[in-house]
């Protein structure tokens, strides 16, 4: 039997190998599409306010709490990162960005991140660098809650899947093996 198994070990490894990349293939498809909408947002809001629309005009209507909504919030700074213009709260609090986000996206013009303002608070978040008749960012966030759902959903089939690929393998490579032994 510790043949068996000893034999086993190569394809054990094939198949978690393989599992991995599903799932990581998966994971990065789901986290990456998370920014979607708020590329497309940050990106207009980015254009209107660089062409010198006012950012009252720019900003919907509303606090968005991030504790507990999914819906997108909008965020507009100054150039030099202080906030003008908010629709996102925790609490009664308007959450500040890292000064080093501003830094980055001022020599790349935007930046695409998983930002946690707090436990328990993850955000897909697109800041973009505007200048023209205006300067400054705009950042656009929505909760990562149901993403991070689906990564958790995604996980669990993947391993069932790699667990019973597993055993039916093994399973198989015992019979063979037994089958070679009669022959």
């Amino acid at each position: 039997m510790t043949k068996k198994i000893t034999d086993f070990i190569p394809l054990l490894v094939v198949i978690s190998l393989l599992s991995l990349i599903v799932f990581a293939s998966g994971q990065q498809i789901l986290r990456q599409s998370a920014n979607d909408p708020q590329i497309a947002m940050s990106e207009e809001l980015a254009r209107a306010l660089s062409e010198g629309r006012a950012v009252s005009m720019m900003i919907p209507s509303g606090v968005i709490n991030l504790e507990n909504s999914v819906s997108p919030f909008v965020e507009i700074f100054d150039a030099t990162g202080k906030p003008i213009s908010s629709t996102a709260r925790i609490g009664e609090e308007v959450p500040q960005l890292p000064a080093g986000m501003f830094t980055y996206t001022l020599t790349h013009t935007e930046d695409r991140m998983s930002w946690q303002p707090e436990n328990g608070v993850r955000i897909a978040a697109v800041l973009n660098y505007f200048s023209g008749k205006q300067e400054g960012f705009v950042l656009v966030g929505r909760s990562l809650r149901d993403t991070e759902i689906r990564e958790s959903n995604l996980f669990n089939q993947v391993f069932l899947g790699w667990l019973g690929t597993v055993i039916i393998a093994f399973a198989l490579s015992v019979i063979l093996s037994d089958k070679k032994k009669r022959e």
